[in-house]
């Protein structure tokens, strides 16, 4: 999954993905930042939006915030995707 869907090839990079995925301690919270939502191919959305899903704080107790930023032309999709929380 790290190297096909979401193309992370950098060993760091990588590392954090590997981490993540084995499970963090309780006590361990992250918060994730996808900036620039509105710059992504049209053809990734879809699948950048099921991965935003998955990666919901409500869903995983290890994700404290979830942040994505975007251009306003984007918002209400996002929000009707995303469920806005704040």
């Amino acid at each position: 999954m790290c190297e096909k869907s979401l193309k992370i090839c950098h060993p760091f990079e990588k590392e954090l993905f590997k981490q993540y995925c084995q499970g963090l301690e309780e006590a361990t919270k992250v918060i994730l930042m996808f900036d620039g939502f509105d710059e992504i191919s049209p053809k990734y959305k879809v699948t950048l939006i099921d991965l935003l899903q998955d990666l919901n704080p409500l869903k995983r107790p290890c994700i404290e915030q979830l942040w994505v930023t975007s251009r306003p032309h984007l918002r209400e999709d996002l929000e009707e995707n995303l469920q806005k929380l704040c």
